[in-house]
């Protein structure tokens, strides 16, 4: 997206950062696949206090300014950091270097071993919510982040701790019942990184209501450009007039990740009835948001970006042929499996759908995306006994995804095997028991099956997660009234 103009501009204006996504993140922000660094120093209190690259490094060489601990020392009291009383590691070795602890390191391509720039505490109590990695286990891989985290409160005298953005995060990404409200605390909270506040942001476009439409259109006049970036998507499932009407000031937006961003949301006003000016102004911003996929049209990713925009104004067969090229272009990309998928779907090409997917599954069959999207493929065609076989070998290979053990037990269910279908429901509670959508389909199988009982215990599970939900609360009356009236016997 970079031109030589761009160079004095804000970075949004030249790039699109990725957020704190699944695949490329932890939960909690710490590196998960090979990113740039930027990322990780955006989420940094460094970052927040002012703190440079150059603050450390030199800046044609990049070399460090300092050595080990002494680096740290420029700004940090040695007599308080580095010292055994604080980080309870014998002096003089590596356990007591500031980025054993602070900088956690990963290995890449295997040699290529790069520490995160975020910065961050030792956090044992987030491995146990979310998953995410801790530096203590890093080290101590042979004991639990039980017992890190026992040593962490016995040092520095902590029962608690703070809200950590990961929570929130973690929620959305599993679909727990309260991810809204953890979402809406780390927006309202400005002091939490924006980077992780923008990620949120995204996340809310499963959670766009009444309670969470203010905050999000406010957010389109952040200050912050990922954050506005981000509104963008926490509207996109609105319709078209309305989306138009709420985001079109941002197709003039002073950065160009925002501006063509929108434009791609927005390309189905065209087919509506808008103004003149602000059907030129769309079509040039549209131009701009071509233009930059053109600019990288070696890699895969901009001819999906592409295929997506003729999907959206429902140019199909461009669609088609941008999906394609994708593939042409890197043949183990996922999303261009996906997207031509859901296009040939959407074309009712049942049969190309199967065999688009029947390829990719040959190339990576550990994709879980692909035989989830088969199962539903075949699902549609009414082949039940081999969807659920394509839906369960989904749920196998991601057993972390909500979305494919549902669909693996409605499945089951529709087929009369509701006691594997409420087996494999459990199952899944058992491992994410914050699950909302996971917890009401157990109440309503339960209930269809006539499990009053069953039905109203996990209903009010449910209600202990959104104890202010009336939907909830009315489902668990009629529950109760259907089991006082005996249609449980």
């Amino acid at each position: 997206m970079n031109t030589k103009e761009n160079y004095k501009k804000n970075i949004d204006d030249a790039y699109i950062v990725s957020l704190l996504e699944p695949g490329l993140y932890h939960a909690d922000g710490q590196v998960d696949d090979e990113v740039y660094v930027y990322g990780s120093f955006l989420q940094s209190k460094m970052y927040q206090a002012g703190v440079s690259c150059l603050d450390c490094h030199e800046p044609h060489s990049l070399k460090l300014r300092a050595e080990g601990n002494a680096l740290c020392m420029q700004c940090h009291q040695e007599t308080t950091y580095n010292s055994e009383s604080h980080h309870f590691h014998k002096l003089e070795t590596e356990a007591s270097q500031c980025v054993s602890c602070h900088m956690p390191a990963k290995n890449f391509m295997v040699i290529d071993s790069r520490r995160d720039h975020s910065f961050r505490l030792p956090r044992p109590d987030l491995t146990i919510k979310t998953g995410s990695p801790n530096s203590c286990n890093q080290c101590h891989a042979d004991q639990s982040p039980e017992w890190a985290l026992g040593h962490i409160k016995d040092w520095y005298a902590k029962d608690s701790f703070d809200f950590h953005y990961g929570e929130a995060l973690h929620a959305a990404n599993i679909g727990a019942a309260n991810a809204e409200s953890l979402l809406l605390q780390l927006l309202n909270d400005e002091s939490q990184p924006a980077i992780a506040r923008a990620t949120a942001m995204r996340s809310l476009t499963n959670y766009l209501n009444s309670n969470t439409f203010q905050i999000v259109y406010t957010a389109t006049g952040s200050d912050e450009s990922l954050i506005r970036r981000s509104s963008i998507d926490a509207l996109s499932t609105m319709a078209i007039a309305d989306r138009h009407k709420l985001l079109k000031h941002l197709l003039e937006d002073e950065d160009k990740s925002v501006r063509i961003h929108a434009a791609n949301i927005l390309a189905p006003a065209i087919t509506i009835n808008i103004s003149e000016s602000d059907r030129e102004t769309l079509l040039k911003v549209l131009d701009e948001f071509v233009t930059v996929q053109k600019l990288n049209g070696e890699r895969a990713f901009s001819h999906v970006n592409l295929g997506n925009l003729y999907a959206n104004l429902g140019e199909n067969k461009k669609a088609q042929a941008a999906y394609e090229t994708a593939i042409e272009k890197e043949n183990r990309y996922i999303p261009a499996y996906v997207n031509l998928a859901d296009l040939y779907r959407q074309m009712g090409m049942e049969e190309e759908l199967q065999s688009l997917l029947l390829d990719a599954i040959e190339i990576d069959g550990s994709v879980a995306v692909f035989h989830y999207s088969m199962g539903l493929s075949l699902a549609r065609q009414k082949k039940i006994e081999q969807a659920i076989e394509a839906l369960q070998q989904a749920s196998i290979l991601n057993a972390e995804n909500a979305q494919f053990s549902l669909a693996y037990a409605i499945a089951l269910n529709s087929n009369g095997n509701t006691d594997d279908a409420l087996a494999e429901l459990k199952k899944y509670h058992q491992q994410h028991p914050m699950n909302g959508q996971i917890l009401m389909t157990l109440s309503t199988i339960n209930r269809d099956y006539g499990n009053i009982r069953e039905s109203l215990f996990y209903a009010e599970k449910m209600l202990e997660l959104v104890p202010d939900n009336p939907q909830v609360q009315e489902y668990i009356k009629m529950l109760q009234q259907e089991l006082e009236s005996g249609s449980n016997q």
